[in-house]
């Protein structure tokens, strides 16, 4: 893991743990309404795309510092993230895509060219890459 990325996930990272210690130690529950500042350059760029309250997001990237600050910002904006079921990768998106409206992908660059080749992800008008600038996907 590089530096920049070690810095990201410390950053990201210790006020996640600080939530999840609020939430087992008081019932403290964090949503989109107070969720302090984690993802809060990633938020308003996803909703000048046009990601919306309500709106799902296919996230495939590893765990690192991204997938953090991705996370808080899909969360701040009151959408929901969705990761398919490795194993059942097609049906766990169909499924998803049935309970609400998929209209954002977030992934790393490979990722990002491999949605071409699964009908479910292709029919997603939302993508963001994190990771290289690739054509046809907003650099996160």
């Amino acid at each position: 893991m590089s530096e920049a990325d070690l810095e990201a996930h410390g950053a990201v990272s210790a006020p996640v743990a600080e939530q999840m210690a609020d939430f087992l130690l008081a019932g403290t529950v964090i949503n989109s309404v107070n969720m302090p500042p984690v993802g809060p350059e990633e938020a308003p760029l996803l909703r000048a795309r046009g990601l919306r309250a309500g709106d799902g997001v296919v996230v495939l990237l590893p765990m690192a510092g991204p997938l953090y600050a991705v996370m808080a910002a899909i969360l701040r904006l009151g959408a929901s993230a969705v990761f398919p079921d490795p194993a059942r990768w097609r049906e766990s998106l169909e499924r998803a895509g049935a309970a609400m409206p998929l209209r954002g992908f977030v992934g790393t660059p490979i990722a990002c060219l491999a949605r071409w080749l699964v009908p479910t992800l292709r029919r997603v008008p939302l993508a963001f890459v994190a990771g290289a600038p690739l054509p046809g996907a907003v650099s996160l």
